[in-house]
C-alpha cells in the first residue's frame, strides 16, 4: 500500500465515522474470531505526518525513517494449538510518508506451552520482545500522542562497534570523546566496515521496535507478574545480524499492590557487538523502574532507565570505556470528554562522563510532547500534538518545534 494511500484510507475511516455512523459501525470492533474460536486475529492501520520536512535528527528511527512520518501496518494472528501450546506473531510493516522505502519484520513469532494448564505460568520460544519496562506503551493505541518516549526511541553517539559519534565524509574514523563540534548526523560515507556502511544515528537507550531470538517465561496473577527472558541480541541493539550479537538475559517484575496502581522494576545484562578492529566484545548492564498510576478521569505512568555500557577505547591499548546513560519519560492523559482527551510527556537523557570521568561523549536531551486524542468511532484514533526537543551544544541541529497529526484504525 502506498504510504499516502495510506495515510487517506486511514483519514477516510475517522470521517466515515463522522458523516456515516452507521458505515463506521461495519468497521471490525474487536479481534476476529477463526478456527472455532481456537484462533485470534488484530491488526492496525496507522499514519502520521508531521512538520520540519525530512529532519530526522530527533526523531530517527528504523533505517533512519522519521518516527513522526510514517505509515504502519500491523497484523497479530495467535492459534491455540492445544489447550497447553499456542502460536502467536506480530507481524509489522512501515514505511516513509516521503518515500517508498518500506520494510517488513516480525516483532514476534512464538511458539508457547502452559505447562500447568489453567495456572499462569508460559514459556515462550522463537522471535519475542525482551520484558523490560512499559516497552508496549509507545505504540499504537498505547501511545498516548504521535511521538515516542525518548527512552525508546532517540539515538545516541554510540555505534554499534563501540565508537563514539558519526563518520565524516571520506571515511575517516569517528572522532574520539570529547569532541565540542559534534554533529550527530552525518551524510552517508563509504567504508569496509560493516559498522560504518552508513553515517547514521547510533544505539538508543532502548530499542523495543526489533526482535530477538530466544527463550521467555512467564508467571503470576493480577497481582504479581514475573518475566525472563535468555534472548540473542541486546536492548540497544536488538537487530544485530552478524557475529558481533551475544546473549542477554533480562526480567522485569511488576506488581498491583491496590487497584489502579502497577509498579515495575527490570534489569537485563548482555553483549550488544564488539569492537571492529579487536574483535572485544561489549557489554550493556541496563536498570529500570517504572509506575503506573490511573484513578477517574486520569493517567499517568513514568519511567526511569539507567544504562552502563563498554565503549571502544580512544587508544588501542587502552582498556574499554565505560558509558553511562540515564533516561526519564513522564507522561499524562485526562479524559475531557467520551472518546477525547488530553495528554502530555516529557522526557530527558543525561549522558554521563565516559570512565567514571567527566568528559562528555554526547549531549544531554530534554524533550516534551503535548497533544489531543479523538477517537472518532471505537476503532478510530485520530492525535495532534506538538513537539519541542532541545540538545545544547555542538554543532548539531540544538532545537525542533515539530506539529504533528495521526490517524489509527485498529481491530
Amino acid at each position: 500500500m502506498p504510504p499516502l494511500l495510506a495515510l487517506a484510507a486511514a483519514l477516510f475511516c475517522g470521517l466515515a465515522g463522522l458523516a456515516c455512523p452507521a458505515a463506521a459501525q461495519g468497521l471490525p470492533q474487536a479481534p476476529i474470531t477463526w478456527l472455532g474460536g481456537r484462533g485470534f486475529l488484530s491488526g492496525s492501520v496507522s499514519a502520521a505526518t508531521a512538520s520540519g520536512g525530512t529532519d530526522t535528527s530527533f526523531n530517527s528511527g528504523d533505517y533512519g525513517q522519521d518516527t513522526m512520518r510514517l505509515v504502519e501496518v500491523t497484523l497479530a494472528p495467535s492459534i491455540a494449538l492445544h489447550d497447553a501450546a499456542f502460536l502467536s506473531a506480530d507481524l509489522r510493516a512501515a514505511g516513509s510518508v516521503d518515500h517508498s522505502d518500506w520494510y517488513f519484520r516480525p516483532a514476534r513469532l512464538v511458539i508457547g506451552v502452559r505447562p500447568f494448564g489453567g495456572r499462569a505460568f508460559s514459556v515462550s520460544a522463537g522471535l519475542l520482545q525482551t520484558p523490560f519496562g512499559q516497552a508496549g506503551r509507545g505504540y499504537g493505541r498505547e501511545n498516548l500522542l504521535v511521538g515516542l518516549p525518548l527512552i525508546y526511541q532517540y539515538r545516541t553517539a554510540l555505534q554499534p562497534d563501540g565508537s563514539r559519534g558519526p563518520l565524516v565524509p571520506g571515511g575517516e574514523d569517528p572522532k574520539p570523546y570529547p569532541y565540542s563540534d559534534y554533529g550527530g548526523y552525518a551524510a552517508p560515507a563509504v567504508s569496509d566496515s560493516y559498522s560504518y556502511s552508513y553515517a547514521t544515528p547510533g544505539l538508543p537507550l532502548v530499542d523495543t521496535r526489533g526482535w530477538n531470538a530466544g527463550v521467555r517465561f512467564d508467571a503470576g496473577g493480577d497481582r504479581l507478574q514475573a518475566a525472563a527472558a535468555l534472548v540473542r541480541g541486546s536492548l540497544s541493539n536488538p537487530l544485530n545480524r552478524d557475529d558481533a550479537a551475544g546473549w542477554q538475559a533480562a526480567g522485569r517484575v511488576a506488581g498491583q499492590p491496590v487497584v489502579g496502581l502497577v509498579v515495575g522494576v527490570s534489569a537485563a545484562r548482555g553483549r550488544y557487538g564488539r569492537i571492529a578492529r579487536s574483535g572485544a566484545p561489549l557489554h550493556e548492564t541496563v536498570l529500570g523502574a517504572d509506575v503506573e498510576v490511573s484513578r477517574g478521569y486520569w493517567l499517568v505512568r513514568g519511567e526511569v532507565v539507567h544504562s552502563r555500557r563498554d565503549a571502544a577505547p580512544t587508544i588501542v591499548t587502552s582498556p574499554l570505556e565505560t558509558l553511562a546513560v540515564t533516561g526519564l519519560d513522564v507522561e499524562g492523559r485526562y479524559r475531557v470528554a467520551a472518546g477525547l482527551y488530553l495528554a502530555g510527556r516529557v522526557g530527558r537523557l543525561r549522558l554521563g562522563g565516559a570512565g567514571g570521568t567527566s568528559l562528555a561523549w554526547d549531549t544531554d536531551v530534554t524533550r516534551f510532547e503535548g497533544g489531543v486524542g479523538w477517537s472518532l468511532t471505537r476503532p478510530v484514533l485520530v492525535k495532534a500534538s506538538y513537539q519541542y526537543n532541545r540538545r545544547p551544544g555542538g554543532t548539531a541541529r540544538e532545537q525542533l518545534h515539530r506539529v504533528a497529526l495521526q490517524a489509527l484504525v485498529w481491530f
